[in-house]
């Protein structure tokens, strides 16, 4: 059975308060990816492939440690970056 991670183990409501927080956040804000999953409707496992293999959004490792960090503007950055104006 595989590991349950931290955005499993979020109700409803505590992924919706943190959301919240993102978005009331100023543009230099930074969050973990958990924060950043929710907000975009990404798997962890998706943006942990990203920093892997390129393409994603950009991040950081404060003092060279394990935790991982995006910037709020990145973000929004990556967002409207990806925005389709239609699907053919």
């Amino acid at each position: 059975m595989a590991r349950l991670t931290k955005l499993d183990r979020m109700s409803a409501e505590e992924k919706a308060a943190e959301s919240n927080r993102f978005w009331a956040a100023n543009d230099s804000a930074q969050f973990p990816p958990e924060t950043v999953a929710i907000v975009l409707g990404l798997s962890l496992s998706w943006l942990q492939n990203k920093r892997t293999n390129g393409g994603g959004i950009p991040f950081f490792k404060p003092d060279g440690r394990k935790i991982i960090y995006y910037l709020k503007a990145d973000v929004i950055d990556y967002i409207n970056k990806n925005k389709l104006k239609h699907t053919a």
